[in-house]
């Protein structure tokens, strides 16, 4: 009978422990899946921004060619 308790005991653990395993890989499968997103959401974020960015270059660009023909204009002058 003693020896029935304690087969059984065994099985307990080791079914706690399989328990126990399978969660933390369930709780590691959903980190990385909560990690791939926040990526993706990153990666987004960085392709829609950049139109404003080339947008920008695009004005300084132009500002600064109307600056040096400007200088050029005035040290024509001088």
């Amino acid at each position: 009978m003693n020896g029935l308790w304690i087969i059984f005991g065994v099985i307990a653990v080791v079914l706690l422990y399989a328990i126990s395993i399978y969660n933390a890989l369930i709780a590691k499968r959903n980190q990385v899946a909560s990690i791939e997103a926040g990526v993706d959401t990153q990666l987004k974020r960085r392709y829609d921004l950049l139109p404003n960015l080339i947008a920008t270059a695009k004005q300084y660009l132009s500002q600064e060619k109307e600056l040096v023909e400007r200088v050029t204009e005035l040290r024509a002058q001088a």
